[in-house]
């Protein structure tokens, strides 16, 4: 693409990287050998791409934040240094450099808003300056954030723009620093939730720009609120309809689980999003479906279990609809499963527990015998709180005013293992709790 753009001089390849290295050599800052370099360098043959990427990292990249500065208002000089620092990458350039490039080309996409190959190339740029932990984009992380959002609306039909864009959002959203994080996470739910949307809806095929967009929506849930209704309807259903895609990727789905999980615990949202997903058609069947396409990827099995976990939490009707689809034995396989991640198996258990919460769920979870596999991974993992946090909890709710759980828990060993959760001692009051609670059922005694 970028050699359609750029037009072929037509040398050939030997005499071109001759020419752009002598000219790299050369470089005094001068827009006619800018241009030129930028020419040569979408002719560099792959064997020797590494090589020109050093020497003009070398030699005009120090040159060109500065030329950035000087000639804002030059179209061309802009397009030609980002198109450069795009095709070259960022990783022989020094901290200093990159974050003086930051600041550089987002002076520049503000000052050509309504440039295409300026804004494919910057938005480029961005991405791969923000994935880079050295770069420090805190003081202007709500601005940045603006920035690519304005890009998207510009150009919300170009893939490259968009696919860019969205995946520089999504690793801003995903920082480590938890109050930057939430500057940018509460900035695009409140100005980009429309503009993500009609994006995504718009490139249905297209699993990077889809993965990139619902791994940013997954971080929205604290901050969305009614007004974002309309547009979160919209990307849940066609969510669900992303899951059935035959090209559906086990990277994707991730984004779509988490998507789905985090506005069913959204505060705001909670209990219309669960009663959605329980209008939908074969909504369950549809995500436990989705996760048995990629039973190997425990990521993507813990991200699948813990979107069923929330869809069902206190809401009976989806309860019942994950029950009809067969979900009991699905879990009980995941915990039984030696070959099963650990964090895979604990996120079935909090889906056993969610679905105890009622007769009909107690009952088939008694049935499927699944009670002595609850009890055998919290006596195999009594270092771990979150196994006995998640199994004394799942034990509680099967045995609340459920005799024949209760017989099962004992019959599995199970007073012992929760005597011996117990002893958690202080490290986490929640297994005590939970404990406390479950052997208040099974022995038939206040604990």
């Amino acid at each position: 693409y970028q050699r359609r753009v750029m037009g072929d001089l037509g040398q050939s390849d030997a005499e071109n990287m001759n020419r752009l290295l002598s000219c790299a050599m050369g470089f005094r800052s001068d827009a006619a050998d800018l241009h030129t370099i930028c020419e040569l360098l979408f002719q560099v043959p792959d064997e020797e791409f590494e090589r020109a990427a050093q020497i003009l990292s070398n030699t005009v990249a120090p040159a060109l934040s500065l030329m950035l500065a000087l000639h804002l208002a030059d179209q061309s000089i802009q397009t030609d240094a980002i198109a450069i620092f795009a095709t070259i990458g960022i990783k022989n350039l020094n901290e200093r450099q990159q974050n003086e490039l930051v600041t550089a080309v987002a002076a520049s996409l503000s000052a050509h808003p309504s440039s295409l190959l300026l804004h494919q190339f910057g938005c480029k740029v961005i991405h791969d300056l923000v994935a880079n932990e050295q770069v420090s984009i805190c003081a202007q992380a709500a601005g940045m954030v603006s920035l690519l959002l304005q890009s998207l609306r510009t150009f919300e039909t170009d893939p490259i723009v968009v696919s860019e864009a969205c995946q520089s959002l999504w690793r801003m959203s995903d920082v480590k620093d938890s109050q930057q994080g939430d500057i940018v996470r509460h900035e695009i739910c409140t100005w980009g939730c429309d503009i993500l949307t009609s994006c995504l809806l718009q490139f249905p095929d297209n699993l990077h720009i889809l993965t990139a967009g619902y791994g940013v929506l997954a971080f929205f849930g604290p901050f969305v609120t009614h007004s974002n209704i309309d547009s979160i309807t919209s990307l849940i259903r066609f969510a669900l309809t992303c899951l059935r895609s035959e090209s559906l990727s086990a990277q994707l789905s991730v984004s779509l689980f988490g998507f789905l999980a985090n506005m069913a615990a959204a505060t705001a949202l909670q209990s219309a999003v669960q009663q959605l997903i329980c209008d939908e058609t074969d909504s369950f069947p549809t995500i436990i479906s989705a996760m048995q396409r990629f039973p190997l990827e425990s990521i993507q099995q813990e991200s699948g279990l813990f979107c069923l976990m929330n869809l069902c939490f206190n809401h009976s009707a989806n309860q019942k609809q994950l029950l009809d689809a067969h979900a009991i034995e699905f879990l009980t396989n995941k915990i039984r499963d030696s070959d099963s991640h650990l964090d895979v198996q604990v996120a079935a258990v909090g889906v056993l527990s969610n679905l105890a919460h009622g007769d009909v769920g107690k009952e088939k979870i008694h049935s499927c015998n699944a009670i002595p596999d609850i009890v055998n991974l919290i006596k195999s993992h009594q270092s771990s709180a979150k196994v006995q946090a998640f199994g004394c909890e799942a034990l509680f709710y099967c045995s609340d005013r459920y005799l024949a759980n209760v017989v099962h828990i004992q019959e599995a060993g199970g007073v012992s293992v929760l005597e011996s959760a117990m002893r958690f001692g202080g490290e986490s009051d929640e297994v005590v709790h939970w404990a406390s609670k479950a052997l208040s059922n099974v022995s038939g005694r206040a604990v």
